[in-house]
């Protein structure tokens, strides 16, 4: 299980996310859409561990996968 509780995410002086929780069970598939720049890489930047967030809780249960695309900048 993912959980986010609460979370609050800064990128820059951009507030990506506010007080914002989320649960994904094991066994689900989730994809994440939206427009450009709304924050979906730092979502998922913030789900791998790759950075913490601002303010509230991520907890991982253990043995799930997260996977991204490379972003390509043309």
């Amino acid at each position: 299980m993912i959980r986010l509780k609460d979370i609050t995410l800064h990128r820059g002086a951009k507030r990506v996310l506010e007080r914002a929780s989320l649960t994904v069970h094991g066994g689900w598939k989730v994809g994440v859409v939206g427009a450009n720049g709304a924050g979906k890489s730092s979502l998922l930047g913030l789900v791998a561990g790759r950075f913490a967030s601002d303010a509230g809780d991520v907890e991982r249960s253990g043995g799930q996968r997260v996977a991204e695309v490379a972003q390509d900048v043309a």
